[in-house]
């Protein structure tokens, strides 16, 4: 999932770079803080969640969770959760930007 992130930030920062003369001040202030800004602080959020059940592990609040139990089906579910919003997240930065990219470079 990291790596997703990461390549969405890529992307954002070619598009940036390739298109720097084409982008006004408004335009590159806003795939910036969109692209960048939202990116990291999703993954930042989702971090701090998985920080929060590790807490609970080491405090010994969670002490045995056997499969199929209901704590394993809460972790699961928030674990997925969190995955399926960095996925979609990233993945439609990534499309976003490529249209517009294909857009910029159609109007030149």
């Amino acid at each position: 999932m990291t790596l997703v992130c990461i390549a969405s930030l890529v992307v954002a920062g070619y598009l940036m770079y390739r298109n720097w003369n084409k982008l006004g001040f408004n335009e590159f202030s806003t795939v910036i803080w969109i692209c960048w800004a939202g990116i990291i602080t999703t993954w930042i959020r989702a971090l701090m969640a998985i920080d929060r059940v590790r807490q609970l592990y080491s405090e010994g609040s969670l002490t045995e969770v056997e499969p199929g139990s209901p704590m394993d089906v809460v972790l699961g579910t928030t674990a997925e959760a969190i995955i399926s919003n960095l996925f979609f997240y990233s993945g439609s930065v990534i499309v976003l930007l490529m249209l517009a990219n294909h857009l910029l470079e159609r109007s030149s």
